[in-house]
């Protein structure tokens, strides 16, 4: 007696997709997410409404309290000096929102703001962390000349950016804390060269009517976006569409 037997269809296995090459370019950028940030450069000169003996207590003050209300943001590095308790300059890393915030409690007319002529030298996104310290510190900046306005300016900030790198550099290997002490402690002639003088702070607020000032950088690039049809630019306005 033949005998058949039952034919148990066998499901088929969906095959995961194969990564493509985004795949495999998103995932090389998340590894090393944590080791890009944005820089933000900036000078400035003490308000003058700010008396002279409480300059290096209210801008540490300043900067600790903005690092404890937005450190869960991201982290947050760099150096803030401040040159014979008149001028000041700032390098910082961290998240570009971040970055913004300070800006808006630097404008002037805000109550927070410490600064007056405050110049933005450089804002650059996705870039390689170069501190591994945060530090705010007073350097008594002996006086060398007058400031001579550059033909360029983008030499003159470039050779700002360059001293900064290289003072970051020079803790490669540094956990935090010996950063930080070697940033809060060093002043050899090589350290203090890589620092703007406090004849160029002056002069960028001066004679930096090129370089972009807070409230300008804020207007372009966090103000909401506006979107105007081209037909709202024109008049008579066309008529609306019938459907």
């Amino acid at each position: 007696m033949a005998t058949t037997a039952a034919v148990v269809p066998v499901e088929e296995v969906e095959e995961a997709p194969r990564p493509s090459l985004l795949d495999a370019v998103i995932s090389e950028y998340d590894v090393e997410k944590d080791l890009r940030t944005s820089r933000l450069l900036l000078t400035a000169e003490m308000h003058e409404d700010v008396r002279s003996a409480e300059r290096e207590n209210l801008l540490m003050k300043f900067f600790q309290d903005f690092i404890d209300k937005h450190e869960s943001e991201g982290r947050i590095t760099g150096v803030v000096f401040l040159l014979n308790k008149t001028g000041v300059v700032m390098c910082i890393e961290a998240p570009t929102a971040i970055l913004l915030s300070l800006l808006r409690l630097c404008q002037e007319g805000t109550s927070t703001n410490l600064f007056q002529i405050a110049r933005i030298l450089s804002v650059t996104e996705e870039v390689p962390r170069e501190y591994s310290a945060w530090v705010v510190r007073h350097i008594m900046d002996f006086p060398t000349g007058e400031f001579a306005k550059p033909r360029e300016w983008l030499g003159e900030i470039f050779a700002v950016l360059q001293g900064f790198l290289e003072l970051a550099r020079e803790m490669v290997g540094m956990d935090a804390d010996a950063a930080e002490t070697y940033l809060l402690t060093t002043s050899t002639r090589p350290f203090i060269a890589r620092i703007p003088s406090i004849q160029s702070i002056q002069g960028y607020a001066k004679h930096g009517e090129d370089l972009c000032s807070v409230a300008e950088y804020l207007e372009i690039f966090d103000a909401p976006v506006k979107f105007t049809l081209e037909g709202e630019l024109m008049w008579p306005a066309e008529p609306p569409l019938k459907y």
